[in-house]
């Protein structure tokens, strides 16, 4: 029969686990995001003939037709949110120090405190862990919703 100690330490180990895989899943749809928005550009890009658009242009900004800043911005907009959905600028924990337990069993700790502590390891971490996913998440959504924009602004500057 497993005690409860053994119990809690193989359900936050499974949640980092999970966490972890959690995490992987964003980058990986953040991944897919940006390829659809650069995909978007490209295909836009190819439909615009860019001598008549010049032609046409009769408001500039910094050198750039403003129609064109329609488009750039949604694009690069999404692309920095996928930079930072994908790179993640805060740590994450994922597994437990397997050193700390060697410098801290000893003949006269019991097995039981071990795990106590570990599992509490594992719970501060996982709460650290699910910001930087919410924030990986949001930056996803916020990539996804940006790159997809471009399409009216390119529908607008075609037609």
């Amino acid at each position: 029969m497993r005690c409860k100690e053994e119990i809690a330490f193989e359900i936050a180990r499974s949640q980092l686990s999970s966490q972890k895989e959690d995490l992987r899943n964003i980058r990986n749809q953040a991944g897919l995001a940006g390829a659809t928005s650069g995909l978007i550009a490209t295909v836009f890009a190819s439909l615009l003939d860019f001598e008549s658009f010049r032609a046409g242009s009769q408001i500039w900004f910094a050198g750039i037709p403003l129609q064109f800043w329609l488009v750039l911005v949604p694009f690069v907009g999404s692309v920095v949110f996928l930079v930072r959905a994908v790179a993640g600028w805060k740590d994450c924990t994922f597994d437990l120090n397997p050193i700390w337990v060697i410098n801290h069993q000893d003949d006269a700790t019991p097995p039981n405190n071990l795990l106590k502590e570990l599992t509490k390891d594992a719970d501060k971490f996982f709460d650290g862990n699910e910001q930087v996913i919410s924030d990986a998440r949001s930056n996803l959504w916020w990539s996804m919703v940006l790159g997809t924009s471009q399409i009216p602004a390119w529908l607008v500057i075609i037609f």
